[in-house]
C-alpha cells in the first residue's frame, strides 16, 4: 500500500531467499517492485516468482543472481534498461515493455504467452529462449551466444562472431521479420526425417521481409548438420536430399555458396561415400 508519489530509494533490491518467498506469496499492486524512479534490482540465490496485480514500473530492471519469474498475467512492466548477468535466469510470463536497452548475459525466456517491446538494442550475449512475440529496432547476437526458441522477431536480427540461431525447442519454426547471417556465425540445423517439410522434420527460419547473407569467403556463416544422436530412418545414403531451411518473402540478398560451410559431423547417418 506505497502511496501515490511516495519516493522510494535509487535502487530496490531482494538479495535473500526471505524477500524471494514475500514476492512469491504477495500481488503487487501498482508499484511494482519499486516506482519508475528507482532501480529493481534481484540478487537472490535461488528460484522466486514475482506475482503482479498491476502495471509496474522501475527505471532500471537488473537480474543479478537466481533464476526470477514475472508472472505478469494480463499486467504489464515498464522499465528502462534491463540487465541479465552470466549465471542467472530470467523467465517473463505476459507483456514486458523496455524503453531503452536490453543486455542479456545470462539467459532470458519469454513465454508463448509473452510480448516483449524494446525501445531500442537488444544485445545477447548469452541464451535468448524467444517463445512469444519481440518486438525492436535490432536484437544483435555475439560472443557465443544462441537465439533459440519458436516465437516470432519482429525486428533486425543480426547473428554473428560464434553466435548460434537455433530454430525451436529441438526441431520447431523460427519466424521473424529481417534477419542478418553475417561472419563466424552458426546455424544449428537439426533434422529427424530426411523427408516432410520444414519446422516439422527438420529446423527452419521463416520471414516476412529478407534474409540477408552479410558473411564472407574469409570468416563465412556455418551450417552445423545434426541428427540429434540418431539415425535418420528414412535416409537413403544412395539417393540426392535437399531442405530448405530458410524461406524469405522478400527475398534472400547478398547470397553466395562460398559464404557458408557445412560441419555434417553430427549427422550420424553413413554417406557411403557421398557429401
Amino acid at each position: 500500500n506505497t502511496p501515490n508519489n511516495f519516493l522510494l530509494p535509487f535502487t530496490v533490491e531482494w538479495s535473500s531467499a526471505t524477500s524471494g518467498d514475500y514476492l512469491n506469496s504477495h500481488l503487487w499492486n501498482g508499484r511494482i517492485p519499486s516506482t519508475a524512479h528507482s532501480e529493481a534490482k534481484f540478487s537472490a540465490a535461488g528460484a522466486y516468482a514475482v506475482g503482479f496485480g498491476n502495471t509496474a514500473m522501475s527505471s532500471k530492471l537488473s537480474i543479478n543472481a537466481g533464476d526470477v519469474t514475472f508472472n505478469l498475467g494480463t499486467h504489464q512492466y515498464v522499465t528502462g534498461n534491463v540487465n541479465v548477468s552470466s549465471g542467472a535466469t530470467f523467465q517473463q510470463n505476459g507483456y514486458l515493455f523496455k524503453f531503452a536497452d536490453f543486455e542479456n548475459h545470462g539467459t532470458y525466456v519469454a513465454s508463448q504467452q509473452s510480448t516483449v517491446v524494446i525501445g531500442n538494442i537488444f544485445s545477447n550475449y548469452g541464451t535468448l529462449v524467444n517463445n512469444g512475440t519481440l518486438n525492436g529496432l535490432e536484437l544483435y547476437s555475439s560472443h557465443g551466444s544462441l537465439v533459440t526458441g519458436s516465437g516470432h522477431f519482429n525486428n533486425n536480427v543480426i547473428i554473428s562472431d560464434d553466435a548460434t540461431l537455433a530454430p525451436g525447442n529441438s526441431i520447431g519454426l523460427m519466424t521473424g521479420k529481417l534477419f542478418r547471417l553475417s561472419e563466424d556465425g552458426k546455424f544449428e540445423f537439426e533434422i529427424g526425417s530426411a523427408n516432410g517439410v520444414m519446422g516439422t522434420d527438420w529446423d527452419g527460419l521463416e520471414l516476412s521481409s529478407q534474409l540477408w547473407i552479410n558473411s564472407t569467403v574469409a570468416n563465412p556463416f556455418q551450417l552445423k548438420l545434426s541428427s540429434m544422436g540418431i539415425l535418420l530412418h528414412d535416409f537413403d545414403a544412395s539417393q540426392d536430399y535437399e531442405w530448405a531451411f530458410a524461406v524469405a518473402a522478400g527475398g534472400i540478398q547478398s547470397f553466395s555458396a562460398d559464404k557458408f560451410t557445412i560441419d555434417s559431423s553430427g549427422f550420424l547417418n553413413d554417406l557411403a561415400g557421398g557429401s
